[in-house]
């Protein structure tokens, strides 16, 4: 499945350490274009050299190699505030609310998760629904 409804074909930043998993997501990203990257080091590497204009989402899983997705989210907002942050992790979906919710992320899904649950969570988090979801899917 692919996201199909969003209007605003805004680029998106895609941190996700599983190669598999980071290209499927990619794929279901789309026609957003996606920057994919395996590591939080990379991505910030990016964001120092590209200027963020088009970027409106990042999406991070937690458990990165390196940074967590946390701290590499924490170094991207200081260089990109006005960006919208996703946070994507294994972990048991309260703990994953929890931590999402105190380092300011604007959504969470609960690994593993469907390409509904990621169409329903970025377009709630872009704003380009009309409708709120829970913070954590």
């Amino acid at each position: 499945m692919k996201i199909h409804n969003i209007q605003i074909r805004s680029e998106i930043v895609l941190l996700e350490d599983d190669p598999t998993l980071r290209e499927l997501l990619t794929e279901t990203l789309e026609p957003h274009p996606v920057h994919s990257f395996g590591n939080g080091k990379a991505a910030l590497e990016w964001f120092e050299r590209h200027p963020a204009n088009h970027v409106q989402l990042v999406i991070s899983d937690y458990n990165l190699p390196g940074l967590t997705g946390v701290e590499t989210v924490a170094r991207i907002r200081a260089l990109a505030p006005r960006l919208k942050f996703i946070l994507m992790s294994g972990t048991p979906t309260e703990a994953v609310g929890d931590l999402a919710r105190q380092n300011h992320f604007d959504g969470c899904l609960q690994k593993p998760f469907s390409p509904s649950e990621l169409e329903q969570v970025v377009e709630s988090v872009l704003g380009e629904n009309g409708q709120e979801i829970s913070f954590c899917i």
